[in-house]
This record gives structure tokens, C-alpha cells and sequence, in this order.
């Protein structure tokens, strides 16, 4: 698939079709609306397994009402999948999809290893955590391969979703600062190269100078680091995805 110009007007080309460039994209599809936009034109939708919180009433409801898909170590209802794939595949026969692959902590996973965060809440405290990035590449994987299974070439690309709102940044700074996880500490130690480093308090973070500036060094390190680890952790999760099936797009 490729963009292009037609007539003045932007299009996806996909297998020789000139498609709009405009996509369905709903945490709770049902199958009178992917029905209504598909008859309207749309021809890519989006597809989002998940057994992870909103943030809507204080995370009690879910981002998939179909039920979570990554159940335990190497366990996967795969039933929870198909029902939301059938949504889909009932009402949009001939659409491309995208699907978006949310990586963060379950419940269950928090539960097994103590003292692991919750990325949804405090990414940058598991970030580069090696327990967290292989739990999630080893989940990913058979996604992949379970998806390509059920829905075939229709897939032509992957969104990798995680961190606060599923956006890789941290919801919760204040309490991954003041109260950081041992991988945090760990990791910005080794990100600085100085086993003396130390990060710095939320109220360090937020005190400003000059109206909106900082000139405490340790703040602006701190900030850099926020950044940095929060790309390097993306590209992680994209080269993974790409290694494993570089003729999809992520």
C-alpha cells in the first residue's frame, strides 16, 4: 500500500484500488457501526485486543469489551480474539484493518513479579525492564501469527500501543519520581553513567525559574532521559515487530 496523489485529492493505494484516506477506529465496536461505515466507504478499521483499563471511572472500564487475550505466561484466549475478529469480518468483508497490539503490564503480570509497575500508570519505571519488553515481545508474536491466521493479507499493519492512554509517556510522573521502582533507579543510574545519580523529586521537576524554565541540571538530565528512554523503547517494540514480519507496516 502506498499514498498517493489523484486528482488533487490524497489516496491509499491498496492492490490497485484507490481507497479514502480515512479510517474506523472504536474501543467498543458493535456490528450496526461497522456495518454503517463500511456501507459510507470506509474501507479500514481498526482492530484493538486488549485486557487493559481506560482511564474512564477511575479504570474500571475496559478498552475491549470482548475480554482480554493475553491471560498468563505463554496463555492466550483466543476466544476473546475471534469475537471481536468476527465483528469485523461479518460486517466489512473486503476491508483492510490495522491492528493495534497494546503491550502493557496486565494485572496478572504485575502480580507475578514483584515490584513490577504498571505501565499504563508509571511507564518509564519498567521501560527498558527486561522482564516487561520480553513478557510483551513473546505476547506479540503469536498475535501476529493468530491474526494472520484468522484474517489473512487483510492485515496491513501493526499500531504497538503502550504507556499512559496507550501513547508511550508516563500518566503518573509524580509517583514514578517520588516513589520510583528499582529498575527506574537502576536505569537512570545506567543511562547517566554514574552510579551517584539520583533522580529527582517531583516538586525538583516542577520548580521553575524565569516563568517557565529550569536551570537545575539534574532536571534538564532527567528530562533528556524521559525522552530518550521513551524513543529507545519504542524503537525496541518496532524492530521486533519489523524482524518478525518486515512486510507489514508498523
Amino acid at each position: 500500500m502506498k499514498i498517493e496523489n489523484k486528482n488533487g485529492k490524497i489516496f491509499i493505494n491498496a492492490d490497485g484500488k484507490f481507497l479514502p484516506f480515512a479510517a474506523y477506529r472504536s474501543f467498543h465496536p458493535n456490528e450496526k457501526y461497522v456495518k454503517d461505515f463500511y456501507k459510507s466507504g470506509f474501507r479500514f478499521f481498526n482492530i484493538f485486543p486488549s485486557g487493559i483499563m481506560t482511564a474512564v471511572d477511575n479504570r474500571t472500564v475496559p478498552y475491549s469489551q470482548f475480554g482480554p487475550v493475553w491471560v498468563g505466561d505463554g496463555k492466550y484466549n483466543w476466544d476473546n480474539l475471534k469475537k471481536q475478529l468476527e465483528v469485523f469480518d461479518k460486517n466489512c468483508p473486503d476491508a483492510k484493518f490495522a491492528l493495534l497490539i497494546h503491550l502493557d503490564t496486565p494485572q496478572w503480570f504485575i502480580d507475578e513479579h514483584e515490584g513490577m509497575a504498571d505501565t499504563w500508570e508509571e511507564f518509564i519505571c519498567e521501560a527498558d525492564n527486561p522482564l516487561w519488553r520480553n513478557g510483551a515481545k513473546e505476547y506479540m508474536h503469536p498475535l501476529i501469527d493468530k491474526c494472520d491466521e484468522l484474517m489473512g493479507d487483510r492485515i496491513f499493519g501493526y499500531l504497538l500501543m503502550a504507556g499512559g492512554t496507550t501513547e508511550w509517556y508516563t500518566r503518573f510522573i509524580d509517583r514514578a519520581m517520588d516513589n520510583p521502582s528499582e529498575n527506574h533507579i537502576k536505569s537512570y543510574k545506567n543511562w547517566c553513567g554514574d552510579e551517584n545519580a539520583k533522580i529527582p523529586s517531583f516538586a525538583e521537576y516542577t520548580a521553575v525559574q524565569h516563568g517557565i524554565f529550569t536551570e537545575d541540571e539534574n532536571v534538564l538530565r532527567y528530562r533528556r532521559y524521559l525522552s530518550e528512554k521513551a524513543e529507545e523503547t519504542v524503537n525496541y517494540f518496532i524492530d521486533a515487530a519489523k524482524t518478525y514480519r518486515p512486510d507489514k507496516l508498523v
